[in-house]
């Protein structure tokens, strides 16, 4: 066997007992061989125990890194559907004013455009009153079409 053994398992050495007999020194060898295995034995039954313990927590481990990783996820896909759910919020906010706006401005339009057609019917009227006024009523003759400058 190595040194190792050697170093932490006590032998009973054969050459320091001159007085043994030959059966002795045998028999003395074989307790010691058998020790040494008796230890390789435990050392090798105490390896495996650490081996399996070590891959009862590396099982551990995994499952616990996976929960995490679902559970991670489920957080993000909460937090991304919330995300989405103010987007769309904002943007049915959004597009609600622009519609307003759009609104209040095409009303805006087509009050300026009456305001203006009104305008000018007036002015149209004041000019025709000032026309008459100064002789020029033969200008109906010429056949313009008043409905055509309204």
């Amino acid at each position: 066997m190595g040194s190792g053994p050697q170093n932490t398992f006590p032998r009973a050495s054969i050459s320091k007992e001159p007085h043994l007999t030959l059966d002795d020194s045998m028999l003395l060898r074989d307790i010691n061989a058998r020790a040494l295995q008796v230890w390789d034995e435990a050392q090798e039954a105490e390896c495996q125990a650490l081996r399996q313990q070590l891959q009862q927590e590396m099982e551990l481990l995994n499952a616990y890194q996976s929960k995490i990783k679902i559970q991670t996820e489920a957080q993000h896909e909460r937090e991304q559907q919330k995300l989405e759910q103010k987007v769309s919020l904002r943007r049915a906010h959004l597009e609600q004013k622009i519609e307003e706006e759009l609104a209040s401005l095409q009303k805006e339009r087509t009050d300026r455009i009456k305001h203006l057609l009104d305008r000018q019917e007036r002015e149209i009227d004041a000019f025709d009153m000032e026309s008459l006024r100064m002789g020029f009523n033969n200008l109906g003759a010429l056949d313009y079409p008043k409905d055509d400058y309204r």
